[in-house]
Order: structure tokens, then sequence, then C-alpha cells
């Protein structure tokens, strides 16, 4: 027999006593102290307003020598004029590539780049939006051409046309994807055609939309007292405030008033909605109007959203239709909300050949939401979700301070951040159940399918009155 040499038996020994030291350590989950409640302390964000009425938000962070900087700029492209949809998204490309009235867009773009800064302008539904990422050295420069951009954009014609060449195209493809086309689709059947939330560039409407229309949107929207300013990283407030003044001393307040939009939903009508398409696949949407932004019941809904849909493979359509019965590999629900309306979605799509049962099976989920009791491991899971999404999400102090700005913009109290956590973990199973019953409506839904009819498994008529859908044609007759 071979003999163990000291160095093993060393070696036994300590793993004996590590593995006696684990086993006495280990305790029946029963036997553990209940978990501390989890607190969220984010670092405090000043506000400040300067001479011209413009808000900033402050948080220093010296950990890289940079600074981020973004504003937010009450109007999108809802304000669009019905005869020129689009004119707010050229609107927040050409404000940056077009250059200002004392740089090209080519002579903005080799300054940044010998900076290593950038500046970005954009515009979505609800806001503008201008960014500023700066090495912290170079703070007045950057904020020279930051201030520039937003001041006094030229829009000049070349890169107008070319934005618009570029968004004609993208038009022209617009049928490509069937999720985007249902989506689309969608909006209008819930909110109405004529919503601005629903509303959609055409070729004949950016066709029309002239350098003037440009410069006429960014007169009645881009002033001081109009916009949110968001600021983060390697800046000391007493030397970064006066500089901020100077960059922005030309900037002066003009009183704002957007028009009146038209509310969502003027004669929302359920029933089954039909977009024939030659397609192996079928794309599902079921729904109707939402909730108003603000809504009291807002953190109930938030977990109800993470068990019904939202929680991509722990939820109700998740575990149901995706991983049980294998109907669809991309599905997903909410109950989200709006200005005016919002919108409450089931959405997956699913093989041709299975669109009639994954529909049924989606509505009888959406009905359950308001019959079967909500478990523990349900509650569970949906919170722990929220919570560690929302930490997780808001864990850099840019990100703190746009969000925090972001709040602000859309009318969310200032200590929206520091409670959240604590709001989301009082709601209780049967508040969830509340908000299923007052604001899911299983007999009053929309069914909205696109895929080919002639390959489903049963005919969608069995879900209600079915309404064809004719797709509006992309391009003009005739060009």
């Amino acid at each position: 027999m071979r003999r163990l040499t000291p160095i093993t038996v060393l070696l036994i020994l300590i793993w004996v006593s590590v593995a006696t030291s684990v086993a006495q350590a280990q305790h029946h989950p029963s036997e553990l102290p209940p978990p501390q409640p989890l607190k969220y302390e984010p670092p405090k964000v000043e506000r400040v307003t300067l001479q011209n009425g413009l808000d900033v938000f402050l948080l220093e962070d010296h950990e890289l020598p940079l600074i981020n900087a973004t504003a937010y700029i009450r109007t999108g492209s809802i304000y669009d004029p019905p005869d020129r949809a689009g004119l707010a998204g050229l609107v927040g490309t050409v404000m940056r590539i077009g250059g200002t009235k004392t740089r090209t867009g080519d002579e903005l773009d080799e300054e940044l780049e010998f900076l290593a800064a950038s500046v970005e302008t954009g515009m979505s539904e609800e806001s503008g939006a201008a960014s500023l990422s700066v090495l912290s050295k170079d703070i007045d420069r950057g904020l020279a051409v930051f201030a520039d951009v937003l001041m006094n954009p030229e829009f000049r014609q070349d890169k107008l046309d070319l934005a618009k060449s570029q968004t004609i195209d993208g038009i022209r493809r617009r049928y490509d994807d069937p999720y985007e086309i249902a989506r689309w689709e969608f909006r209008k059947i819930v909110w109405g055609k004529e919503s601005p939330w629903a509303r959609r560039s055409t070729v004949e409407s950016v066709s029309r939309i002239a350098r003037e229309d440009l410069m006429a949107f960014h007169q009645k929207y881009y002033h001081p007292n109009n916009v949110l300013l968001g600021v983060s990283g390697d800046f000391k407030r007493a030397d970064l405030l006066p500089r901020l003044e100077k960059a922005f001393a030309a900037w002066k307040p003009v009183p704002v008033q957007p028009p009146e939009v038209q509310k969502q939903n003027p004669g929302f009508k359920p029933g089954v909605y039909l977009v024939s398409k030659d397609l192996s696949q079928s794309t599902v949407r079921i729904g109707h109007v939402g909730i108003q932004r603000h809504s009291p019941d807002q953190y109930a809904v938030a977990v109800l959203n993470e068990i019904f849909g939202a929680g991509t493979f722990t939820s109700r359509l998740g575990t149901e239709v995706r991983s049980k019965q294998g109907l669809a590999y991309r599905v997903g629900g909410s109950l989200l909300d709006g200005i005016n309306s919002g919108m409450f979605v089931a959405l997956c799509q699913t093989k041709a050949e299975t669109t009639a049962r994954a529909i049924a099976l989606m509505k009888d989920i959406i009905a359950k939401m308001q019959t079967d009791p909500i478990t523990d491991e349900e509650m569970q899971t949906a919170k722990s979700s929220l919570i560690n999404s929302f930490i997780f999400k808001y864990s850099s102090p840019a990100q703190i301070v746009n969000q925090k700005v972001s709040l602000k913009y859309d009318g969310y109290p200032d200590d929206y951040l520091e409670t959240y956590i604590d709001r989301i973990q009082k709601v209780t199973k049967d508040d969830v159940l509340r908000v299923a019953k007052n604001y899911i409506h299983p007999e009053g839904l929309a069914v909205l399918v696109l895929g080919k009819p002639e390959k489903f498994d049963r005919p969608v008529s069995e879900f209600g009155p079915v309404m064809p859908v004719t797709l509006p044609p992309l391009t003009p007759p005739g060009k």
C-alpha cells in the first residue's frame, strides 16, 4: 500500500476542517432571519435655474474626467402638422448634421473629433433631446458647441435633402417588418387614425417639408424656459454654473404655447381586425385603451404587468404561450399608461397554423387575470424583478440625473426615485386583482391579426366580427 505523504495528510485535514465548518454553518431556510428591506438611496440631484429660465439638474461625479449633459425640450412629433408628418423627426436629425450659423455640420464633426467629444440631437413622440459628452478639461469648448447647436441651427438645405431622402427610403421599406406593421395598425385601432400617437409620415408629407418649416418649428419650441438640462460628471458646482450662464447667455426666454393635440381614442371599436399578408407566421395584438399617466394605481399596475406579460419568462403569458404550449417565441403584454389613455396590449408571433389556438389561449389568460388568485410566488418574483431592474437601471450618476430630468419632464413627484421601491413593496395581491378588474376588459378587446387566413388553423371570426384592414400605399400613385 502506498503511504500518504505529509503534504497529502495536511491537505486532507484542511478539507475535513473546512467541510465540517461549512456543515455546521448551514441552516434550514426557515431558521434564517428574514431579509432586511432593501433601501435605495440615490445621490441627491441639485436643481438650479439660470437667469434665462433654463432649469438645470446637477450631480457631481469625479470618478472619470468626463462631463455629460442632456437637454429635454418640451416638444415632439405629436406636434407635427398633419400635412407635414415627419417634420419633428427631421428637425431632430438636421439640427445636428445641418450645422449652425457659424459652423457647417462637417466643421462641427471636425471640432468634436478633435476634442474627443460628441454632440447629438434627436426627437421622440413627446420630447426633443440634445446631448453633450466631453472631457472635463474641454468643458468650455464643448458647451460652446452644444449651446450653438441648440440655439442657432442652420438646417442647411443639402443636409435636409439628404435626411428627407433617407426618411423616404425608410418609408418605402416600412412593410418589410410584420411586427412594426402590426404595432402601428394597432395604434390606429386603439387610439384612432387621426391620433398624433398613431400618425405616421408618408412620402407626400415628407416631400412637402421645406427648410422654412424646420426653422419655424425650432423657433416655436427651442427656448430656455421650455428646456430641462441635466448635467453629471467631473465638475464643481461653483465652477460650472458661471460657465453655463456664459454659454447660454444669448438664449432668451420666449412664451411657448404648444397646440392642443387630439385626445387618444375618439371612438374605439372592439372586434377582429385582419391584415391579410402572405406570411408563414402570424403577428397578433390583443387589447384596448389603457390608463392615464400618474394614475394612483401605477405601482399595482407595475406588479400586474410583471405577472401578466412584462416578465418575459416568468409571466403568465410567457409561461403558458411560450414555455408550456410552445406557440410563440416572442410573447408579452402590459397595461401601459399615456398622457390621455395609454394602451392595454398582449402580443405574440406564432406559426400561421397555430394562430387561432394562440389567440384563444391569450384571451383566456387575459380573462383569468381577473379571476385566478395571485400566488405568493408570483408576487415575490414580480417585485424582485421590478426592484432589481430599477436599481441596476439607475446605477450611474448620468443615469440618475437623466432620469430625474425625465421624471420632472413627465410631471412625476420629486421623490419618485427615492420612494419607488417602498411603494412597490407595499403592493398586495388584492391590489393586483383590483387593478386587473378595473382596467382590463376581456369583453371589449380588439384583436389584430396579420397573416395569411388560408393557413390559419381555424377562422378568426370565432373571436368576433372580422373587419379587413387595407394597408395604405407607401408610394403615391404614379411615382
